[in-house]
């Protein structure tokens, strides 16, 4: 990936590197895991990748970061061949803040999520919902390491030939879990908590941590207008520690 020099150590098992050709490019590595951050400090020059260029597709945008990806061999192929989601972003080199493009003709900035596989026909889901922790940002930048500005691996393995029977909290349980506000929300909406949201989908998914976790919970999803989405675990209480 071009990090020659010697690393510097943030702790026992986690390193970071500086590219010694560009110092805004870095890579903060977990030696015991191999999870990685590799990201390029576009924040501090701005002006240097965005140039007004804007992505041409979709399909290249993808194409591009995977090619660097199976190139450089540090995925975990599942995970390219699981459910892949993208986010046109519009960059304000001004403001130094992005928000939600209104169409590909002024995307300067896609984020690209990389999701799990369904098991069992059912979702796997991380904590932010439709943004996953494995994700890369990618721009039309002229030089090849200024494109992928971001790139994002926490990979843990799932034993799926390893599982156990639990009993779940019965639907009419958990729809009163969420009015007694046990569940957690993760995402609002543009709601206002004063007034009156409507649930539109309920159903069952598995919960995906970016922490490492022992077992890979199923979870109850609500779906509700203006984008809510909640969590609500779904085993039955009395068998939670």
């Amino acid at each position: 990936l071009g990090f020659t020099d010697k690393e510097t150590p943030i702790t026992s098992t986690y390193y970071r590197y500086i590219d010694p050709k560009d110092k805004f490019r870095t890579l903060e590595i977990d030696i015991n895991n191999m999870n990685f951050k590799l990201q390029y400090d576009y924040e501090s020059n701005p002006s240097t990748v965005f140039t007004g260029e804007t992505v041409q597709s979709k399909e290249q945008a993808l194409t591009e970061v995977k090619d660097f990806i199976q190139f450089s061999g540090i995925f975990d192929g599942s995970i390219l061949n699981g459910n892949i989601t993208t986010i046109n972003l519009l960059y304000d080199p001004q403001t130094k803040t992005a928000s939600v493009a209104s169409s590909l003709s002024n995307t300067n900035l896609m984020r690209i999520n990389y999701f799990r596989k369904d098991l069992d026909s059912k979702k796997i889901l991380p904590p932010a919902f439709n943004e996953n922790y494995n994700f890369a940002l990618f721009t039309p930048a002229d030089k090849p390491n200024k494109r992928i500005l971001r790139l994002n691996y926490t990979f843990w393995p799932i034993a799926f030939d390893n599982f156990g029977t639990y009993p779940l909290r019965s639907s009419e349980m958990a729809w009163q879990d969420l009015v007694d506000g046990y569940a957690f929300v993760v995402n609002l909406g543009n709601n206002n908590v004063e007034n009156e949201i409507k649930i539109r989908n309920i159903y069952l998914a598995y919960y995906d941590s970016e922490d490492q976790q022992s077992y890979l919970q199923p979870i109850y999803v609500f779906e509700g207008n203006n984008d809510l989405v909640a969590y609500l675990p779904a085993i039955a209480t009395d068998w939670l520690e």
